[in-house]
């Protein structure tokens, strides 16, 4: 088939693009965790984690989800240009609006939030701080889901998640080495998202659609983007709170050096995300192109084969990340951070069920199934909520950390039940089996040899590049990738420069 090789090329190019800032962003943000981790300690960091997530989680209210609703109908009507002026107009003045008022909100109540629920006096410091960045950080992710609605994958990178890095990395080091230290730190995070909206804004007007051109009159989308975007903010909303509900508890329940052991088991076990998240970038573009064509079938054959190639580099990364995983800490962190190994291990778990079930969600928010969404989401929260009031009191961060996983999977699994109920879509296919048969040998071996030989680090350097080895040696034995994969696979090595035969 043509059409799908297209479409998959044009998913897995763009990946190749985000892939390479998303390891740029993952090594900045984990020098910026490390330089911040070991600057402030445990207790410190825990408190700009925790203040990160109040602030993440106000402004994401504040963009009431209306970013994947830029994203879907810049696809969808790519040549109707009246209906692209309208939606990005609109829901720029909008969160323009919602962004000021959320920052007065917390203004208002942020002694009450750091004196009486959390007990923490440091708050008082980050949190009306942070609170300046909110304005900026809800038009930034509107210019960044009109970067990827364009499928425009170099500013998306530029402007999303690698320039935050980057910037916040600059500013953060410039501030400590000042001496300014907590409140520095603090500083940098609202001048980061006003430098990359400022500029961002300005490519997104002059290079990539005019949105003050006046002779392109508005047809307007208010009611579509809105009927749209609401059941996913509520799906949004719930996807924050899951996120953070595990930092929000232990900070609730425990001490904040708790938070700041958490985050690093958190932060190190979502490196095997990478690629998922870089091929998930345009996910949604592309699948809602086809689906507005009424291709169904290429629909089918991108969700499949997307989770295949998932699959296989997400065994390789939580294989690594497994058997180092108290090297990682360690090393890189200190060791008063140690005490997150077990931790990383289980939501290495929670992470891998996640990329082994593919573009589920992404799959029924590009088909228009967005209350699926919602539904899916408030099973996932009940759960991670419930599980987390059980198990933070009395098992701290391994109890947080295994709610986490047990809700990534009552998600996942709950989405995956949907899209094959209503689109009759799976995932499972021959060369998916193949790929868990070749992941659970590789498992076996390099279990042997981790438990059975004397444990040390060249064990366990043994004991990985046996399981890497065999797991390829199999994906290649089994025939997981077929001459598809290939066909796409040097097609993108050319593209990127890179000629075989």
């Amino acid at each position: 088939m043509e059409q799908p090789n297209d479409s998959l090329k044009v998913l897995a190019k763009g990946a190749i693009i985000i892939l390479t800032l998303s390891v740029l962003t993952k090594i900045l943000n984990y020098v910026y965790k490390i330089i911040v981790a070991r600057s402030l300690g445990p207790e410190g960091y825990g408190v700009i984690i925790l203040t990160s997530g109040i602030i993440g989680f106000c402004a994401s209210l504040a963009v009431f989800n209306l970013s994947s609703g830029v994203e879907r109908y810049l696809s969808y009507y790519r040549e109707k240009e009246g209906r692209i002026k309208s939606v990005t107009i609109f829901s720029i003045r909008f969160v323009m609006i919602t962004g000021v008022l959320m920052y007065i909100l917390i203004l208002l109540f942020y002694k009450y939030v750091s004196l009486e629920i959390f007990k923490n006096p440091l708050l008082l410091k980050t949190l009306p701080i942070f609170a300046l960045a909110i304005p900026f950080y809800v038009l930034l992710e509107i210019v960044l889901a009109a970067f990827r609605g364009f499928e425009k994958q170099v500013f998306y990178g530029i402007f999303g998640e690698f320039g935050k890095s980057f910037i916040k990395l600059v500013i953060t080091s410039v501030f400590l080495l000042l001496g300014l230290g907590i409140t520095g730190i603090s500083w940098a995070y609202p001048l980061t998202f006003f430098v990359l909206f400022s500029f961002g804004f300005l490519v997104l007007t002059n290079k990539v659609f005019n949105i003050f051109n006046k002779k392109i009159k508005e047809e307007n989308m208010t009611k579509e983007l809105l009927k749209y975007s609401y059941p996913l903010f509520f799906a949004g909303t719930l996807w924050i709170v899951s996120s953070w509900i595990d930092s929000f508890m232990i900070g609730y329940f425990k001490p904040e050096a708790d938070i700041g052991i958490y985050n690093v088991a958190f932060s190190t076990s979502s490196l095997m995300t990478i690629f998922f998240v870089a091929l998930g970038s345009f996910f949604i573009p592309v699948v809602s192109n086809l689906f507005s064509k009424e291709k169904i079938d290429e629909i089918k054959e991108i969700y499949s084969r997307t989770c295949k190639w998932n699959l296989i580099i997400g065994s390789i990364i939580i294989g690594f990340l497994i058997i180092f995983s108290q090297y990682i800490i360690n090393i890189l962190f200190g060791i008063d951070y140690s005490n997150g190994k077990i931790p990383l291990i289980i939501l290495c778990i929670g992470f891998f069920v996640m990329i082994a079930t593919g573009y589920s969600e992404q799959l029924l928010m590009a088909v228009g199934k967005t209350k699926l969404t919602f539904f899916a989401r408030l099973i996932s929260l009940i759960s991670n909520v419930t599980l987390n009031i059980i198990l933070i009191p009395k098992y701290g961060i391994i109890g947080a950390a295994v709610a986490t996983s047990a809700s990534f999977i009552v998600l996942h699994a709950s989405l995956l039940i949907m899209i094959n109920k209503f689109l009759s879509i799976n995932p499972f296919n021959t060369g998916y089996y193949k790929t868990l048969v070749s992941l659970g040998t590789a498992s076996l071996a390099s279990f042997g040899i981790y438990h059975f030989v004397k444990p040390g680090f060249y064990t366990m350097l043994i004991s990985f590049f046996v399981f890497s080895a065999l797991m390829i040696s199999l994906i290649i034995i089994l025939k997981v990738l077929d001459k598809e994969d290939f066909y796409i696979l040097k097609a993108i090595l050319r593209k990127v420069g890179i000629k075989i035969l």
